[in-house]
């Protein structure tokens, strides 16, 4: 469901209030006892996190370490007729030449500061300009190389391994689970594991 369905939404919980969370939806809806398993979209957890290996890798060793153990799960290969991937590719591309437009108005309109006689309120309109331009440009720039990497599982893999998250991390008995590769998309693994009872949380 999107946004808009959601019915309550709650600011700063922290992973140990999300820990004691599952341990009560645990108690009361007949999940397996011990410690409570929270299925992680991995390629989401990419894009809203660091756009790194390394921020997935972070995000489930923290999860572990409050006790939970994080499964990870990532989109296996999409089917012929997804369109996501496309439209991502159209967007970064889209951005990359928004970018190049960009970078040339900026450049003219920093000439213009350097060559022009300009009164008072004309250099601070070209100013107010150049600012936003520039912070366009950031935005439109970083859109361009939203792109996570073809060996994303494989390096996702690689950094738990060399970060030891699978053995027990810290006191309360969480770790990291292997790597869960999905068929297509890892949504519907996180609603089976939910249904079936297999995890208490997804995220």
């Amino acid at each position: 469901a999107g946004a808009s369905a959601t019915m309550y939404s709650v600011d700063g919980l922290r992973f140990a209030h999300l820990y004691q969370i599952a341990k009560g939806f645990q108690m009361c809806n007949g999940n397996s006892p011990g410690s409570p398993k929270i299925y992680v979209d991995c390629n989401n957890a990419w894009f809203r996190g660091g756009k790194s290996v390394a921020s997935v890798v972070t995000l489930l060793i923290r999860l572990a370490v409050v006790g939970f153990v994080a499964v990870p799960v990532c989109d296996g290969t999409r089917p012929i007729g997804k369109q996501a991937t496309p439209m991502r590719a159209a967007a970064r591309e889209k951005a990359r030449i928004e970018s190049f437009v960009l970078r040339a108005k900026i450049t003219e309109l920093q000439h213009k500061l350097n060559t022009q006689q300009l009164d008072g309120e004309e250099r601070d309109d070209i100013e107010k300009e150049l600012a936003d331009s520039n912070t366009a440009l950031k935005r439109k720039e970083t859109a361009s190389q939203n792109a996570i990497s073809d060996n994303f599982v494989e390096e996702l893999r690689e950094g738990l391994a060399l970060e030891r998250a699978h053995d027990e991390q810290g006191s309360a008995g969480g770790s990291v689970a292997e790597v869960y590769l999905a068929e297509y998309q890892a949504d519907p693994v996180l609603v089976q594991s939910v249904l079936s009872k297999e995890c208490v949380l997804v995220i």
